[in-house]
């Protein structure tokens, strides 16, 4: 982390009237060896440690009802990913996500209308140690206006309160109303009729917190709605990532080639200085030094916030070359064939990465790409500073888990019940098994293989313990019942004279219905269960029986000479 030395020497303070507001806040530590409060940033990405609220402001006073605390509700504490991005504001077209690098940032509030509020609050306590300690945070502003009074309109609130001394802090609490003439603000082309939604792009504000060691410090954002119930205002807050110093690259490395200092991001203006405020080193954003200055070398720089959104400040840092670069490629895991896997960590300002190889990632010289392989790879990542120094390297082998779908069938797919034959269904081992039927889980079906012993639509589905998953192919498996022809007849020798064969059916079959045919040898024949028949000649003849299960695929047949 940047260990440059910084110290605020003019104080701002600012008043906006009138907006409803779009914001992204990130915060910068700006003292020598500050650290960050405990997930201050989102990069947990959770809300653990910051206090969550909603409300109702009423209606024509503006004052807030709060009606939930202290956790996160959905769709008005929403937390967002940088990797792969939360894509453009609809209003603003500016990114949701913070340009500072960090991880994750937080949508407060939303456009629906309705009078609603929602409020953020984190507590910190400033090192002993620290007495010279200061914020930034960035911000972008998204405002409907429908010419209410200033205080119906929509608003972000935003408010620095020391606890220690129950005062709030007059140079960076700010209350934001939205107006028609709100400067550095454009109209969005996508604003409905009659309200037009006001935009701003990113820019940055600070809050000077010296002289305040050992003290405790409350950082609230509050958006609301309009009090009429129809205008919307909503905020996306982030939290710096590095919390040591607002100068990235105050600190690099020995054997750099020339050092880029980066001062905070979204004034309006930069001019840099030597320590003596005599020569002018720079006026962009970032300070590009080759070679590099001798350590221990101060710089200075004067920035100009945006008119009407805060004072001059002027910041300086000390450059040591005494940066130390450590690459985190990221934890070894298993995953599912070509199921996307997220590499490295958050990126910092200031290094360069790049992976190999680069097969299967979405982007090989960022510090976070995402992978994703159909063979286990051994990735490399390798860091450096932007001036060429500080070379570490570090690797991650992202293995796949192969699952083999494969349904071998064994035996018949289709047979009579009286044939003796079967069917078996099996698949190869897995960590976990589950056979279906019809698309229902079969109770204990979850070996490798499995007897069938009713017709269906049969599958499995294999698992893996890095939580992946496969079905197999559907078989179908039809296993028809076998009929059991017989039938009895009341005499099988009579006389031709008054001859009648009465043949009773006593065919069966375990499930189902039977279908007959009868031939009785003297070129009639039946199909009902039991017929009556008398010769017309004299004769020996064979009757027979052939009954059929309901489907036609399964038959038996019985014959009696008469």
């Amino acid at each position: 982390m940047n260990q440059a030395i910084l110290k605020i020497k003019h104080r701002f303070q600012f008043v906006l009237k009138q907006f409803s507001i779009l914001i992204c806040v990130s915060l910068t530590v700006s003292t020598a060896n500050a650290q960050c409060p405990s997930n201050i940033d989102f990069e947990t990405g959770t809300f653990a440690g910051w206090d969550c609220s909603t409300g109702l402001v009423t209606a024509g006073s503006g004052v807030i009802n709060w009606l939930t605390c202290c956790a996160p509700v959905a769709n008005q504490h929403t937390m967002l990913t940088a990797v792969p991005g939360d894509g453009n504001d609809f209003y603003g077209g500016f990114p949701k996500n913070c340009p500072n690098g960090s991880g994750h940032s937080i949508q407060l509030g939303n456009a629906n209308t309705g009078r609603g509020a929602e409020k953020v609050s984190y507590e910190f306590t400033i090192p002993i140690t620290q007495n010279e300690f200061s914020l930034i945070y960035n911000y972008a502003v998204v405002l409907q206006d429908f010419g209410h009074t200033a205080v119906q309109q929509p608003r972000l609130t935003i408010e620095v309160l020391n606890v220690t001394d129950n005062r709030i802090d007059p140079c960076s609490s700010f209350d934001f109303v939205v107006n028609g003439s709100l400067p550095g603000f454009f109209v969005s082309p996508n604003s409905p009729p009659n309200a037009p939604v006001r935009c701003k792009d990113w820019s940055a504000a600070s809050i000077n917190l010296d002289g305040n060691a050992g003290k405790t410090i409350r950082i609230t954002f509050i958006t609301t709605d309009c009090s009429q119930g129809g205008h919307f205002g909503y905020a996306y807050i982030d939290v710096n990532t590095e919390c040591s110093s607002s100068f990235v690259g105050a600190t690099f490395c020995p054997d750099d080639t020339a050092v880029t200092v980066i001062a905070p991001y979204g004034y309006q203006n930069y001019t840099w200085y030597d320590a003596g405020f005599t020569q002018i080193l720079g006026t962009q954003q970032s300070l590009y030094l080759n070679p590099p200055p001798l350590a221990g070398s101060i710089v200075a720089v004067e920035l100009i916030p945006y008119n009407g959104y805060g004072c001059k400040d002027t910041l300086y840092a000390t450059l040591l070359d005494t940066l130390t670069v450590t690459a985190f490629a990221g934890r070894d895991t298993v995953v599912c064939l070509f199921n996307p896997v997220p590499l490295g960590m958050p990126p910092q300002q200031g290094l360069v990465y790049s992976w190999s190889p680069q097969a299967g990632l979405t982007n090989p010289n960022i510090s976070n790409p995402v992978a994703s392989v159909g063979v286990t790879t051994t990735y490399i990542l390798s860091v450096r500073n932007s001036g060429g120094g500080c070379l570490t390297m570090d690797t991650v082998v992202v293995s796949t888990a192969l699952l083999d779908s494969t349904l071998q069938l064994i035996g018949s797919a289709s047979y009579c019940t009286a044939t003796g034959l079967s069917t078996v269904l099996q698949v190869q081992p897995a960590d976990s098994i589950q056979w279906y039927m019809n698309g229902i889980p079969i109770i204990g079906a979850n070996q490798t293989t499995y007897t069938v012993t009713q017709s269906g639509a049969y599958y499995a589905t294999v698992f893996s313990f890095a939580g992946c998953s496969k079905d197999t192919r559907i078989q179908q498996v039809d296993i028809f019942e076998s009929p059991a022809a017989g039938f009895t007849t009341n005499s099988v020798n009579q006389c031709f004279k008054n001859n009648q064969f009465i043949f009773s059916n006593t065919s069966t079959i375990a499930a189902g219905i039977m279908k007959y045919y009868w031939t009785l040898g003297d070129g009639f024949s039946d199909t009902t269960a039991n017929i009556t028949h008398s010769y017309l000649v004299p004769g020996t003849y064979t009757v027979k029986l052939k009954v059929t299960d309901g489907t036609g695929n399964c038959a038996d047949s019985m014959s009696v000479t008469v």
